[in-house]
């Protein structure tokens, strides 16, 4: 009777790994080179990394770096299909990442969130269908490269400020996404197109929005005939 490795079946190698934590898969791709093959996908699948700073209850620590090293994510950047940013990002946010499919970048602390952020977007995530960006504020080049990707379609935005410039371009890419999500945003202007249609959009989640009037949020949701 032929002997099968169990991990050598993807269900149940993805069972596995979907119990162990992120240092636990670190130990077992360790173990043996058979372990390593099977097991490094998931190990990087999923990867959270940043550095923030720690105030208790007045003072400022050092920033506590979290995550794998900048280095060893870049060495495993085409593993990597949901990723986080959160503080410093080490220039992270500009890698090719050819298979990620869920960003969530946060820029935290008062110092990081007075430089304006370009997120070169044109090239390194042809695969990317989620984007989440959350306390940041982008430079306008971003919101144009955002739009050339066409398969971004949830975007979540959470403490954030869009510019008067940029309101026509960002409600453009509106138009294509099926997931939006709004938890306290700042528009400068708060005018959104009167010719706009929001056909693909399912999930529309307003909370805290500035300068857009009720009426026009209102008139917002009767241009989403789709909603759920």
């Amino acid at each position: 009777m032929s002997y099968t490795n169990p991990l050598e079946i993807p269900e149940i190698t993805g069972l596995v790994a979907s119990y162990l934590e992120g240092k636990d898969l670190a130990h077992c791709v360790q173990v043996s080179k058979k372990w390593r093959d099977l097991l490094l996908p998931y190990r990087w699948k999923t990867v959270n990394v940043g550095a923030v700073l720690t105030t208790y209850p007045s003072r400022q620590y050092p920033r506590r770096r979290f995550g794998p090293h900048p280095s060893d994510i870049y060495r495993h950047r085409h593993l990597i299909h949901d990723l986080t940013l959160t503080g410093e990002t080490n220039g992270l946010e500009n890698c090719n990442y050819p298979n990620l499919r869920k960003l969530d970048l946060s820029l935290l602390g008062a110092e990081d969130f007075e430089r304006e952020l370009f997120l070169e977007l044109t090239e390194p995530f042809p695969s990317l269908v989620s984007l989440c960006l959350q306390s940041l504020k982008l430079a306008s080049p971003s919101w144009l490269s955002l739009s050339a990707h066409p398969r971004v379609t949830e975007l979540i935005l959470c403490d954030m400020a869009v510019k008067a410039a940029d309101e026509p371009l960002f409600w453009v890419l509106c138009e294509r996404l099926e997931t939006l999500s709004f938890f306290t945003v700042i528009f400068d202007n708060g005018t959104i197109p009167a010719e706009g249609m929001f056909d693909r959009l399912r999930v529309l989640d307003v909370s805290e929005v500035e300068n857009i009037a009720l009426s026009a949020q209102m008139d917002l949701i009767l241009r989403c005939p789709n909603l759920k």
